[in-house]
């Protein structure tokens, strides 16, 4: 019997708390994630849905969520899984960070494929061959592939995404032709193709065929809503060079002026230079570009790194040893004149991390060498924990056991929100003679008050050392 203050459970709501009891009485778990034939899954079902004149808040799915635990280990700064809707099996995903974009970061999304139900790749460096892996996403209905690098030829590998509602592919090089095809294979109900080599006559003769399906080509500019262009797109990646390197910029978008500094600060759309043909290089340079136009809003900044090759060291011995999780066999890699990119979880050694420890290093010259400066070429990341080292210090002599400190300094801290990028460290020394050469650079101890992990220690990255 209830309590004298409670009414008596009807037979429904007994059957419930029998079945309840049935299934094991879980209390951590979602009645979701029960077995579809589980008593007190159907139950729970009906019971908190009663009523035949019922409509859901959110589309309803017919597949099974994902299993949480792999959806929050897919979960990091540049690649964000959400569920659509509480206690809803659909996810949706998008990427963030272009120079952290990889083939690999799309393929770890399989064990949530059936899943996921809109996918944003806008502005990531997307390959033909990486939507193979999308296609296999046969729940998707929203899918942005404006300002990437896929094809007509990639595009027609969505021809089996039979939910696909939306597609975005503003800024890309597809034509009406393969627009057609897929039209014709797919209910897409909304298609978005701005500046692409889809033209007005073109766009119109789709309408027209395919009445269902919303086609924008663009908007009407009255002169009241200004858009933000997107970035520059710097098609010479960050490297370590010889004598000269040229470097190549473009940008998607028609009219679109590319202005850029060589020294690492923030273009200007007034004072800094405008890029008409490929730059050559002949020394150490930090490229920074934007896209500026008439009527619209500066873009966000691209960025690359360029350094010239100096002395190579014959070997490079580890006095400190890198976290477990980022070490390589041996020193090789830090002369190996590649800067590697942002993604510091790659599976292929490109960067040592360091943050219980200090990095040390002690390099060695065949014969003597005169130097006078060392660049590092580390990553900042303030959201993954990752700043420029506490210090920097130079030892350089002709004996490993003599040597006398050359250079320190002292790098700048970034500031709150700042984009994770590349970054290089300079330090300057008099001209000096040496054989062995020692490079120490020590983590920030406690990270600032404004961070997160405030009080924690930060981590610090580094792929390559280049002596001159």
């Amino acid at each position: 019997m209830p309590p004298a203050s409670k009414e008596q459970l009807t037979e429904d709501e007994a059957m419930l708390l029998w079945a309840w009891i049935k299934s094991g009485a879980v209390i951590d778990k979602k009645v979701t994630s029960l077995p579809v034939e589980d008593s007190f899954r159907i139950l729970a079902t009906h019971y908190l849905v009663p009523s035949d004149n019922y409509v859901p808040d959110q589309p309803v799915y017919d597949f099974k969520a994902a299993d949480e635990s792999k959806i929050k280990s897919l979960n990091n700064n540049y690649r964000v899984i959400e569920q659509l809707g509480k206690n809803s099996p659909a996810l949706s995903v998008r990427f963030y960070g272009k120079s952290m974009y990889s083939s690999k970061a799309v393929q770890e999304l399989v064990p949530v494929k059936d899943q996921i139900v809109e996918l944003n790749l806008a502005h990531m460096p997307v390959k033909n061959d990486d939507l193979k892996t999308v296609q296999q996403m046969v729940h998707l209905q929203k899918l942005n592939l404006n300002y990437t690098d896929i094809t007509n030829e990639g595009l027609m590998q969505l021809s089996n995404l039979k939910d696909l509602e939306e597609l975005s592919l503003s800024g890309t090089s597809v034509t009406a032709e393969a627009l057609r095809k897929l039209l014709s294979l797919l209910r897409i109900n909304e298609l978005f193709v701005w500046n692409t080599k889809v033209d007005s006559t073109q766009a119109i003769a789709l309408r027209n065929e395919y009445k269902n399906a919303k086609i924008e080509t663009g908007y009407v500019d009255n002169g009241e809503v200004m858009m933000a262009l997107s970035p520059p797109m710097i098609q010479t990646k960050s490297a370590v060079f010889d004598s000269t390197i040229e470097i190549k910029m473009k940008h998607p978008f028609r009219g679109a002026e590319i202005r850029y500094t060589l020294d690492g600060s923030r273009p200007d759309s007034v004072n800094s230079p405008v890029y008409k043909e490929p730059i050559e290089l002949t020394n150490t340079a930090t490229l920074v570009a934007r896209a500026f136009r008439q009527g619209w809003y500066g873009s966000d900044s691209s960025r690359a790194v360029y350094l010239k090759k100096g002395v190579d060291p014959d070997s490079i011995q580890l006095l400190t040893q890198p976290d477990p999780q980022y070490k390589a066999p041996n020193g090789n890699l830090l002369s190996d004149n590649n800067l590697a990119d942002l993604n510091y979880n790659n599976s292929t050694g490109e960067w040592l991390g360091y943050r219980k420890t200090e990095a040390a290093y002690l390099l060695y010259f065949h014969d003597d060498i005169t130097a006078q400066n060392v660049f590092l070429n580390m990553i900042e990341n303030t959201g993954a924990y990752i700043f420029p080292p506490a210090t920097v210090e130079v030892w350089g002599g002709a004996e490993k056991n003599k040597l006398k400190l050359l250079g320190r300094i002292t790098p700048q801290m970034p500031k709150k929100y700042e984009e994770g990028k590349l970054i290089q460290e300079k330090i300057s020394f008099a001209p000096s003679q040496m054989r062995f050469m020692k490079i120490v650079a020590k983590p920030l101890q406690r990270l600032p008050s404004w961070h997160g992990g405030k009080g924690e220690p930060a981590w610090i990255f580094l792929s390559e050392i280049v002596v001159n």
